[in-house]
């Protein structure tokens, strides 16, 4: 029998499949609005407020108003994400399933 493996998870979506281990660039290219989506709001007002007093965060998000497709396996969008939860926006998991690491 396959081992079933979660290629995709989050609090209300889960992708499985059979055999397959990698994840499906499909799934590492997402529309600005489908990011911003993987967040609550309360998580995307804390990335704002941090962007006023933060120059590190204000350019992550000066990227991310630049590009129509974020690239989830980008190290900076990777970098960007994991700096806002060392900042306190939302916790290490949360981040992990904002980039689709679960």
């Amino acid at each position: 029998m396959k081992k079933i493996n979660v290629i995709f998870k989050s609090k209300t979506h889960k992708i499985e499949s059979a055999g397959v281990k990698s994840v499906n660039p499909y799934l590492l290219n997402i529309t600005r609005g489908q990011f911003k989506l993987r967040m609550t709001q309360t998580e995307r007002i804390a990335v704002r407020q941090l962007a006023v007093s933060d120059s590190i965060v204000y350019d992550f998000m000066d990227l991310l108003s630049d590009i129509e497709i974020v690239p989830l396996d980008q190290p900076e969008v990777i970098d960007g994400i994991n700096y806002c939860s060392s900042l306190g926006a939302f916790s290490k998991e949360r981040a992990d399933e904002i980039l689709g690491n679960n």
